[in-house]
């Protein structure tokens, strides 16, 4: 088995105990998300290696509540492998910034083999935010951990803020919708009250949430279009291949095994999102069924 070790940056914010253990994936747990989305091409990397039984480096993992720090795509590669347990490296438990900023060393330098889109670094910001860390220390973390200019994560807090706001407008609505006086519903979420009246008047905003959600719908849309043309071109050249004699029948259907097997682990990512979904808000939902799927 290969050493492993952790980036010295990691090792600064966390304790890590000697060793690698085995731990059973149903008793892991992950707290949160520092990227956006799971890379189903990754997943995929890492199932292969599981398979072979090649070595796979270990998750992060708090000795006691067993809380995933690092490892949430070797975590999907294993389940997709129909592994039932996975190797990781025990660091002592930490509060939630630590856990957040430690993964965040873990996952977002940018010479990495999977550096983090702009999305997820927003996304892992706005973690902190919500975990009351201050802006100096959340500019501080992105910086380390990525390299960004100073000016540019200045840039990146500014958006959090409005996204933040937003949501806690969102947040002093619905206790408005509960008979909450307005201006007690204002003070709690500490949003001004003329922001308040504007949104429950529907006055129109440029952070209201219908517009959060324009920028990743159409990233994935794009993503969808480009796979579903990638997955046309390249079967009908291996289709022209196969009709020219150029390939066997088992070289052909080589290709449709393998297109499949990328449906199905982009199937797995889409189900882990849905999961996530109804943990978040306690419903239960069946995608397949529904009359709209792009509602």
């Amino acid at each position: 088995m290969s050493d492993f070790q952790l980036a010295s940056e990691v090792r600064k914010l966390l304790t890590i105990r000697r060793g690698v253990h085995k731990v059973k994936l149903e008793d892991l747990t992950i707290p949160f998300y520092i990227r956006t989305n799971v890379d189903p091409d990754r997943a995929s990397f890492f199932r292969a290696r599981y398979e072979k039984g090649d070595y796979v480096a270990p998750i992060l993992v708090t000795e006691e509540t067993l809380q995933v720090g690092d490892g949430r795509t070797r975590i999907l590669g294993a389940q997709q492998a129909g592994k039932r347990d996975i190797d990781v490296i025990f660091c002592a438990e930490a509060n939630r910034e630590t856990l957040i900023a430690a993964a965040l060393m873990c996952n977002a330098p940018m010479n990495a083999s999977l550096p983090p889109t702009e999305g997820d670094i927003l996304h892992t910001m706005d973690l902190m935010v919500r975990e009351g860390v201050s802006q100096r220390n959340i500019k501080a973390y992105v910086v380390r951990a990525t390299g960004l200019a100073p000016a540019h994560v200045r840039k990146l807090l500014r958006t959090i803020e409005k996204r933040d706001e937003v949501r806690r407008i969102n947040l002093a609505r619905d206790d408005v919708a509960k008979e909450v006086p307005m201006a007690e519903a204002a003070k709690t979420h500490g949003v001004p009250l003329k922001k308040l009246k504007d949104a429950i008047a529907g006055k129109k905003s440029k952070g209201k949430p219908a517009t959060l959600l324009e920028g990743p719908k159409a990233a994935i849309t794009t993503t969808a279009t480009r796979a579903n043309r990638s997955f046309g071109q390249n079967f009908g050249t291996a289709t022209k291949h196969f009709e020219d004699k150029l390939i066997s029948e088992d070289e052909l259907e080589s290709i449709l095994r393998h297109e499949f097997s990328k449906v199905r682990a982009l199937g797995a990512l889409v189900n882990s999102h849905k999961d996530r979904f109804e943990k978040l808000t306690g419903k239960k939902i069946d995608i397949r069924k529904s009359k709209n799927l792009d509602k």
